[in-house]
């Protein structure tokens, strides 16, 4: 359904710009195909954009006068706010300030729609900073600087006190998350059984994450070694550049030797090497994973990336990424 639509003179083109309350397969086609990152930095494509997390997307859109896709948003409205994912234009469109267009249009039209109260926020790399600002002609805050804190294992192996969640799980594992004071928290809602892990010694749950593989096909590194980073990572992995799996953690908590135990198991239970777990760096958790666990060979040649959590609003620390901000694009 067309929430929002207007006919606007661009640079002396005629253009549509819409929201809407559904992704078309024009739109999806556009978004899967795109390359993300940064110049210099991660390049990639994704192979698993995440669409199913979306529960209440929001998709704008710039037409031609032909009717053609030239560029598209995807928003999510999420309890707290809405949640910019993703915002994309056709290479041979680019530079001619449609995503400007398009992003300022419809993050008015939702502001107007959800109320002065409902922010709209996002998660993007360090280096996208100038394009973020371009975009929202500077009506958004850097709110919170996360660490995409990385984690490998050449040789993983599975822990006897470590499972899949339970049903009866649940309620302690919601507590121990609650405990973190993590802004934005949504678990309740979005933590899975199916992907979801725990650590358990006597009796007692002391570290879990929820554990979702993401492939990607990866055409730089952006490290200062990338001919031999694009060499080497992948042997010592075990995929391929074009196929490059890897888990994404979300809703962690635990002691550093719970953690490292568990990273190792979940690895090994997915038959895969490598792990990324974002977090606020004001959250109790980095601390712990950053002086207590290991990163290994591999997550050192793949670096840090920086991210950035900007908002309309103000943004509780330390800030949650969910997994829809982790999975998406």
């Amino acid at each position: 359904m067309i929430l929002k639509s207007e006919t606007v003179d661009h640079r002396g083109r005629m253009l549509t710009v819409a929201l809407v309350d559904a992704p078309t397969e024009d739109v999806r086609r556009l978004m899967d195909g795109r390359q993300w990152g940064s110049p210099g930095g991660l390049l990639y494509r994704n192979k698993t954009t995440q669409w199913d997390r979306i529960d209440v997307p929001r998709i704008g859109t710039v037409h031609d006068a032909d009717g053609r896709l030239l560029a598209a948003v995807v928003f999510s409205q999420l309890p707290w706010g809405t949640y910019l994912a993703a915002v994309t234009v056709l290479p041979e469109q680019t530079r001619q300030g449609l995503a400007s267009l398009l992003v300022g249009r419809t993050a008015d039209w939702i502001v107007e729609l959800g109320g002065p109260d409902h922010p709209i926020t996002g998660l993007v790399v360090g280096d996208n900073t100038a394009a973020l600002e371009a975009l929202f002609a500077g009506g958004v805050e850097i709110g919170a600087k996360v660490d995409a804190l990385m984690y490998s294992r050449v040789r993983t192996r599975t822990s006897s006190d470590c499972r899949a969640m339970r049903p009866q799980d649940r309620d302690e594992v919601l507590t121990a998350l609650t405990a973190l004071n993590r802004g934005w928290q949504d678990a309740d809602t979005t933590l899975m059984e199916d992907e979801y892990y725990i650590c358990v010694e006597g009796g007692r749950i002391v570290a879990g994450m929820q554990a979702v593989t993401q492939r990607l096909a990866v055409e730089a590194l952006g490290t200062p070694i990338d001919p031999f980073a694009m060499w080497a990572l992948p042997k010592l992995l075990g995929v391929t550049a074009e196929d490059f799996r890897f888990l994404m953690m979300f809703h962690v908590f635990g002691s550093a030797p719970a953690l490292d135990r568990l990273c190792s198991h979940v690895l090994s239970e997915q038959g895969l090497k490598l792990a990324c777990l974002q977090l606020d760096r004001e959250d109790p958790v980095r601390e712990t994973f950053v002086t207590g666990v290991r990163p290994g060979l591999g997550a050192r040649l793949t670096g840090v990336d920086k991210m950035l959590i900007f908002a309309s609003g103000d943004i509780p620390r330390p800030m949650s990424v969910t997994p829809l901000m982790g999975t998406f694009s």
